[in-house]
């Protein structure tokens, strides 16, 4: 029977757990990368979205190898590898511009690292307590990963030369600006060019000059009204329209800014004087976005190096806290029969998945983890569908919202049963997911609904695992649950990638974009989750019926 000493030790194992989970958010930074990656690397939207995209796949895959790893030989050697593939793989993306060494270093180095730590830190924490308080130890633990965004993406935002809205700052902030005052001044030298060129004499008449730029002021104005005339009628496809608009607008401010330099001529502008002019307007273009390229790129770099070895010394630190209980360990305040329930049920992997029980648990959590994962991914754009401008606020406070769920729900379901909260989360999530079709457009009102979007995802990552050790024992927890957390990965690649899709669709319909059949998509699936918790229930009793008495 353990003591008060050994509830010490659990205690320690328990915040080391919720450290590392800190660090490994990691993962989060990288909305801010991906927003400073210059344009002259090359890399088009879906490049920037690959090395995220393959993390998380490669995170929820290690779950598996990493979770039978830690059962065999120690959560405290698999957390340490998982320190170090996360440092090294970061710091070897700092020293390149390359997609392939990003995909490698972030996604693949990074992925692993993250799934070695994540599946290491939650079971040797439950270890230590009572079952009565796993989903408390649970959520404590997982809560740190949640609430990593709180701080990780404030420094990747100061490390990459930004405020917390993202904006530039300081040293970035003067570099951008002198690029973008020095491209409408080359924009402005191309027009003159163009009008020296064209002119019979090879000198531009101011008066010519300024009735060149009114018909691009009509044209302007024409390509607006087209524009809005087609969203008016409800157009297919306004992308056509939208691009003329812009092109539009652009050589309308190119020619505002080359009248103003004709005007302020002290001579009428030649052909030669032109091509000198534009001549020094491109070269200082050239230099200031040169400038700006490289400011950028030694943010970025720094920024990777910074949290490579950073996050590499800390979870390998914390990672030697990792100590499970001895073997024939009882948690304080068990009952004296505790050893022996404890013992009853211990399934191994390959049975597990011969139950349907499994099947069950793993499709609900696909559900609830895809439909979380959907508002996450795309909280800002859908702020912005509602003109909310909430900035870090949001990201914050969707960040305390997951975490606070991890600790509450685990606290909830150790009192009502894990199946009754999971009911809950889900029929509170579809609910919230109706309520955002309804286009919410008041910022506290969008701000309070994210928090309990968060806190509805967030309360899975607490309620499944404790689930899965109630369901198939602590012996091989790692590994079960490594292979019950695939559904996560597959829930967070689906229903993201099929909000993206309705959301485009929408967009070719109507020019603006709208989420509304992604939300009415994840409401149905989560109302179907939360009916298959009334068939989990009763699976649940006969599986520990038929198992109780049998060896693992």
């Amino acid at each position: 029977m353990g003591d008060a000493t050994d509830a010490g030790k659990g205690w320690r194992v328990t915040f080391a757990g919720m450290g590392i989970n800190l660090a490994l958010g990691v993962l989060y930074t990288w909305s801010v990368i991906k927003k400073a990656i210059p344009a002259d690397w090359g890399w088009d939207d879906a490049d920037k979205a690959l090395p995220y995209s393959i993390a998380c796949i490669v995170f929820a895959l290690v779950m598996v190898p990493a979770g039978r790893l830690q059962d065999r030989i120690g959560p405290r050697w698999v957390a340490t590898a998982g320190g170090i593939f996360t440092g090294l793989g970061l710091i070897l993306a700092a020293f390149s511009t390359s997609l392939g060494m990003y995909i490698l270093g972030f996604g693949v180095l990074a992925g692993i690292g993250i799934g070695l730590g994540y599946a290491s830190a939650t079971p040797p924490a439950v270890k230590w307590f009572p079952a009565k308080k796993t989903g408390l130890i649970a959520g404590l633990v997982v809560a740190g990963f949640g609430l990593a965004s709180v701080y990780i993406s404030p420094l990747a935002n100061y490390f990459t030369g930004n405020d917390l809205a993202g904006k530039p700052q300081g040293t970035l902030a003067a570099a951008d600006k002198s690029a973008k005052a020095a491209a409408a001044e080359a924009g402005a030298a191309r027009w003159v060019a163009a009008q020296a060129e064209a002119s019979p004499d090879g000198a531009i008449d101011p008066s010519d000059a300024a009735a060149g730029v009114a018909e691009l002021a009509t044209a302007r104005d024409a390509a607006k009204a087209a524009l809005e005339g087609a969203k008016a009628q409800k157009a297919a496809d306004t992308k056509a329209l939208s691009a003329a608009l812009a092109k539009a607008e652009e050589a309308a401010k190119a020619g505002e800014a080359g009248l103003a330099l004709v005007q302020s001529a002290p001579a009428p502008i030649d052909r030669e004087t032109a091509a000198a002019l534009l001549g020094s307007k491109e070269a200082a273009k050239a230099d200031t976005t040169g400038k700006l390229r490289t400011i950028k790129e030694e943010n970025i770099h720094k920024t990777m190096l910074y949290f490579g070895i950073g996050f590499l010394i800390v979870v390998v630190l914390l990672s030697q806290l990792l100590v499970p209980p001895p073997a024939g360990y009882v948690p304080p305040g068990s009952p004296a029969t505790a050893a022996a329930a404890a013992a009853a049920i211990n399934i191994g992997p390959l049975q597990m998945l011969k139950t349907p029980l499994f099947w069950l648990l793993w499709l609900m959590f696909a559900f609830g983890a895809g439909a979380g994962l959907m508002i996450i991914g795309n909280i800002t754009t859908i702020a912005k569908l509602g003109h909310i401008e909430a900035g870090f606020i949001l990201v914050a406070l969707l960040a305390v919202g997951n975490a606070s769920g991890r600790i509450i729900a685990g606290v909830l379901s150790d009192k009502i049963g894990r199946t009754w909260t999971m009911f809950i989360i889900f029929v509170f999530q579809a609910a919230l997911m109706m309520v955002l079709r309804t286009g919410l457009s008041e910022m506290t009102t969008f701000v309070a609904i994210s928090m309990l979007l968060g806190f509805n995802y967030g309360a899975c990552l607490s309620v499944f695992p404790s689930a899965t050790k109630d369901n198939f024992g602590l012996k091989n927890f790692g590994v079960n649950y490594g292979l019950v957390f695939t559904s996560w990965g597959v829930g967070g690649f689906v229903f993201p990638l099929a909000a993206g899709k309705m959301f485009e669709t929408a967009k070719a319909a109507t020019g603006t974009g709208s989420y509304d059949n992604a939300y009415l998509v994840a409401a149905a699936a989560l109302g179907l989750a939360a009916l298959l918790t009334f068939l989990t229930r009763p699976l649940e009793k006969k599986h520990k019926e038929a198992h109780a008495a049998k060896p693992a």
